[in-house]
């Protein structure tokens, strides 16, 4: 955040806090499959391109309809560790449809 490459982010103030940080991470894709199946990419670069990957993607499912034109931003997530340029990205996907990918 010092560099401005994020607007805004939590970072653990001690031991305590970093398991419970962690749990919450692992809760994402546990959300998002609850919804619908979930096409999931993992990929790593540089931290200042992190956002816009996450925006192209979503650009991406919206011009193909998917999932839907009034859902893409809540069915298209990013996270990860960031800081080290790893980006986890989901996606809803309609009836197992692999062929979106």
């Amino acid at each position: 955040m010092e560099t401005d490459v994020a607007q805004d982010g939590v970072m653990a103030q001690d031991k305590k806090q970093t398991p419970a940080l962690w749990q919450q991470r692992e809760r994402i894709p546990e959300a998002i499959v609850q919804s619908a199946t979930a096409m999931t990419y993992d990929v790593a670069m540089d931290v200042q391109l992190l956002y816009k990957l996450v925006e192209d993607v979503k650009q991406h499912y919206s011009e193909h309809g998917l999932p839907d034109n009034d859902n893409v931003n809540k069915n298209v997530i990013g996270f990860g560790h960031v800081g080290d340029g790893n980006l986890h990205i989901m996606a809803n996907i309609p009836d197992h449809d692999y062929n979106v990918q």
